[in-house]
């Protein structure tokens, strides 16, 4: 019986009443591959019930496995909440269950915590800063004992109320923990993962390590805590701050440093509000920046003038000039390990040195004991090998549906594309008279959810939404989604709404990646409409990441990594919204007629009714 396996005298039992589909057999998969080592892919929908399933088998596992532990990493904060939620229900059937959590050392840190202040500075400077207020004994450095908690805050105040430093006390169970939840820098960082982990012993050694990835679809997420960006106004901070805290530094030194940051200004000035990606010379960067500077001298001078200001200012202190140092010592190590598979480019206000091979940062999974990757939209097993670098066994799970399939209606329009050549006023007008059209044919009691490509789609077809919706007098609510949006606030507002709601959000965005509205167990979302497949817009970064795809793997499979598979990916999630539980009942229209290829049906594995604009039907 799965409810209740005898593993070494210790029962580990199922949490919940019953199984849903296709559980038993995937926890059956998992579980073989565990044993031999290999790596798991996990593709499965949502509503499935990935979290619990991965969770129960690595429980299984682990306590027959002495030394072993899992690191589970997450994207954000937010996401920690569910997987605690789902320890602490298995530490309720199996009280010997310990886990524990991290999240940027900030948001744990006991003074901030004990004040309530709010640091507006990044997680590597804080860390640094962390390592000063330890040096002189000014933190509660302890550790201490929590039952089962099922959320962060829980847990911080419990801490905080034992006068203990909440981040630390964390880390001091790792020793008995199964299980170590923690954010994606954690792991792909370079900087922060030090703090945590090391390859040949120490706090967690990789080899006796499970990692888990959640929402591993989502590789821009993940290269994100890899990349560096550096802006003007940091650079302009940090002279003025060379300039103030000159006094704990010499005379050579300042000087040294002040050409150094005035050349940086500089260069970065000619690219000053570039409104797309401008690819730069990296070997003029290298040669004519970084090669000009002695970077011994910056990070000692940059370590000065930070402990200087850590004295006067205490916890929230950041050291500008050090933010410039950390970023030129990342390209200059990034430049002779990984010349090819880095670029540096001007965006807006910022240069930023991204990664064009992101396996330089996922190819550590190799070196863990094992790995799990799970999402509700994985990409293909050719893509984990080639694009996230794996390079053992790969289990390959994929659960196509769970939920009936009558539940879900699919349509394509014919008569619109948001291709780039064809973005005009008429082409626009006609996805605005489709959202209203579509809304129209919704009950008023569900919502619909729109997934534009970009911001800039949604800006232009907007206006022209809006007054068309005047003309015809509906009482429809308008949520629109902004770079700042919260989730927390959308939410409150379809919770007040008095009408039919459509939520206009950008695809790959928070919204259609991870808002979630239901009520008494049912989607509130009825229908989902991708305005427009959000392939990605041209610039000079796609370019040279298609480039280097290309080089590596061949054209073909170069353009679908970088190009198809991300587009069809946003679509999947936004999909994703919709049918939550077996109950759930939802249409999915795709406004553009570039759905309708081969290669596109297949990878979606969708059957759509095509159709088209009626005429006459709005003003």
């Amino acid at each position: 019986m799965y409810d209740n396996i005898q593993k070494q005298g210790l029962a580990v039992m199922w949490p919940y009443p019953e199984f849903r589909r296709k559980q038993k057999e995937v926890i059956d998969i998992i579980d073989r591959a565990l044993d031999k080592g290999k790596i798991v892919g996990l593709n499965a929908p949502t509503g499935f019930g990935k979290t619990i399933v991965v969770l129960y088998s690595l429980t299984r596992f682990l306590e027959k496995s002495p030394g072993k532990k899992c690191l589970y990493v997450v994207r954000t904060k937010n996401e920690v909440r569910p997987v605690l939620k789902e320890l602490a229900l298995l530490k309720s059937k199996m009280p010997e269950i310990k886990y524990t959590f991290l999240i940027a050392k900030r948001d744990m840190c006991f003074h901030r915590l004990r004040t309530n202040q709010e640091l507006w500075i990044s997680s590597e400077d804080f860390i640094e800063t962390c390592k000063d207020f330890r040096s002189k004994n000014l933190c509660p450095l302890k550790r201490i004992e929590i039952e089962a908690y099922s959320s962060i805050t829980e847990f911080l105040e419990e801490a905080v109320k034992k006068n203990s430093c909440p981040w630390y006390a964390s880390k001091y169970m790792f020793d008995e923990a199964y299980f170590i939840i923690a954010t994606y820098p954690y792991l792909f960082n370079p900087f922060i993962r030090q703090s945590v982990f090391s390859y040949n012993g120490g706090v967690l050694n990789l080899k006796d390590v499970i990692i888990v990835v959640d929402e591993a679809h989502n590789l821009e997420s993940v290269i994100q805590s890899s990349d560096r960006s550096l802006s003007i106004k940091t650079v302009e901070r940090a002279l003025e701050e060379l300039e103030k805290y000159s006094f704990v530094i010499s005379n050579l030194d300042y000087a040294h440093c002040r050409d150094f940051l005035l050349s940086l200004l500089d260069y970065m000035g000619k690219y000053r509000g570039a409104r797309k990606y401008i690819r730069l010379n990296i070997d003029y960067v290298y040669g004519q920046l970084v090669n000009i500077v002695d970077l011994d001298l910056l990070g000692r001078v940059s370590d000065d003038i930070r402990r200087a200001k850590v004295e006067m200012q205490g916890i929230r202190a950041r050291s500008y000039l050090r933010s410039v140092w950390r970023f030129i010592y990342y390209f200059e190590i990034s430049y002779t390990l990984h010349y090819e598979d880095v670029g540096i480019f001007a965006l807006g206000e910022k240069l930023e040195l991204k990664l064009l091979n992101p396996a330089i940062i996922t190819s550590l999974l190799n070196e863990s004991y094992t790995a799990i990757l799970m999402s509700g939209t994985l990409p293909p097993l050719d893509y984990l090998r080639d694009v996230y670098g794996l390079k053992r066994d790969i289990e390959y799970i994929e659960i196509k549906d769970v939920f009936p399939p009558e539940n879900k209606r699919y349509f394509c329009a014919v008569d619109v594309t948001t291709k780039y050549k064809t973005r005009t006023f008429e082409m626009f007008q006609k996805i605005a008279y489709y959202i209203l059209f579509i809304r129209t044919k919704i009950p008023f009691d569900y919502i619909v959810l729109v997934a534009y490509p970009s911001y800039d789609v949604m800006r232009k077809v907007l206006p022209i939404y809006n007054n068309i919706k005047e003309k015809i007098g509906e009482n429809i609510i308008d949520i629109i989604e902004s770079e700042d949006t919260k989730i927390d606030d959308v939410i409150r507002m379809v919770e007040s709404a008095q009408g039919g709601i459509i939520i206009h959000a950008v695809a790959g965005g928070k919204l259609t990646e991870g808002i979630e509205l239901t009520r008494d167990g049912k989607s509130l979302i009825g229908a989902v409409i991708i305005a427009g497949l959000p392939f990605p817009e041209p610039n000079d970064y796609l370019e040279a990441f298609l480039d280097r795809m290309s080089q590596l793997y061949g054209k073909e499979k170069g353009w679908e990594y970088t190009i198809l598979i991300p587009t069809i990916i946003k679509v999947r999630q936004a999909f994703g919204r919709a049918i939550r539980g077996p109950s759930d009942v939802a249409s999915f229209f795709i406004l553009d007629r570039r759905a309708l290829s081969k290669k596109i049906i297949k990878i979606l594995n969708i059957k759509p009714t095509i159709v088209s604009l009626p005429r006459g039907k709005l003003p």
